[in-house]
């Protein structure tokens, strides 16, 4: 049975009934409603901080640990003041020289030093209003907690890499053991403070640059669509709501890029000061950096490529290092689902 409306008259009209009906629905929208919002990134708390910066810290260096090998003994290899090296012979065993001392200290380093760059970038960002300088300042905090635990781990490390001989029996048997394994420690926050602090303001202005390309190619497909005609607009809609979806996450290509580039640069730049450090932890001729900067001064010509000795290596080694520690922590951030979907 059709329901009919009573008219004016009294009489049923199945007419007006129909206009009324016609009258009371909204007009069809033509405005294409907006993007969906970008997937937002839940904070991780402190432990898992530690957890993936750890992990992701031994993976890494599981994987470059032979080219560090290399870089030390291009470095010792490279002065014509220093003792003599025997020639490097590689081996598997020879470029893995060292790394139980990197298994051991590699776990508190990269948890500690993320925690503290992450921590500190939260706290910083509101004092300081500057992205560039919370960057800088978190990377150098980030590189002093980490630096507790590296900078023994290089000393032992890199005494390994070039001694063929040595074993943890000879490094502890000294009186002077603790200070031997701290030897160079401000030489070495003067290196990687430098490096850690370029790369973090590199490496997060790529990741902002990579964004805001997204968000315009957002806003260029919105507009586009709105200028279509009505007929194809839910069609449009449909198709750019699922190709044009902003998050806050690079895919995983994208992270290696990012991170090769910023650390090829610093790594590149702050190659001076590493056979610095490299020197005064690892030779016992030199007891400060200015001792090295005295018997070799780079104020002479014929010493240039020595303080740019193992650059190729020291990138190569940085880069990788960096870009794989970068991937692993990405991609375990994903695993402790600390990535959340709208």
């Amino acid at each position: 049975m059709n329901s009919l409306n009573p008219s004016v008259d009294g009489t049923l009209d199945a007419s007006s009934s129909t206009s009324s009906i016609s009258s009371s629905s909204p007009p069809p929208s033509s405005e294409i409603p907006p993007p969906p919002p970008p997937i937002q990134q839940k904070q991780p708390n402190t432990f898992q901080f530690m957890l993936m910066g750890a992990m992701a810290g031994l993976l890494s260096d599981g994987v470059v640990h032979p080219i560090d090998t290399i870089r030390t003994n291009t470095i010792l290899r490279s002065s014509t003041l220093t003792p003599h090296i025997p020639k490097f012979q590689y081996s598997l065993r020879s470029l893995y020289r060292g790394f139980s001392v990197v298994s051991l200290f590699t776990i508190p380093a990269h948890a500690s030093y993320f925690v503290s760059y992450e921590k500190s970038k939260e706290y910083l960002s509101p004092i300081l209003k500057s992205d560039n300088l919370t960057y800088l300042l978190s990377g150098l905090i980030a590189d002093i907690f980490g630096g507790l635990f590296w900078c023994p781990m290089d000393v032992m490390k890199q005494r390994f890499q070039y001694h063929q001989r040595l074993t943890f029996k000879d490094l502890f048997s000294s009186p002077n053991s603790l200070k031997i394994i701290y030897k160079g420690f401000g030489t070495s926050i003067a290196v990687y403070g430098p490096y850690v602090s370029l790369y973090f303001m590199l490496y997060e202005n790529l990741k902002k640059i990579h964004f805001l390309e997204r968000m315009s190619i957002s806003n260029a497909n919105v507009n586009t669509t709105n200028t279509s005609d009505s007929s194809r607009s839910s069609n449009s809609t449909a198709n750019m709501n699922t190709t044009t979806t902003t998050t806050t996450t690079l895919s995983l290509p994208h992270y290696i890029i990012y991170a090769s580039m910023a650390s090829t640069v610093s790594a590149i730049v702050t190659t001076p000061l590493d056979v610095i450090k490299t020197k005064v932890q690892t030779l016992d001729i030199y007891k400060s950096p200015f001792d090295v900067l005295r018997n070799e001064s780079p104020l002479q010509i014929r010493n240039w490529p020595m303080y740019m000795s193992g650059w190729k290596p020291r990138a190569l080694w940085m880069a990788s290092g960096t870009a794989l520690t970068m991937v692993f922590y990405e991609q375990l951030k994903k695993m402790l689902h600390v990535v959340e979907e709208e």
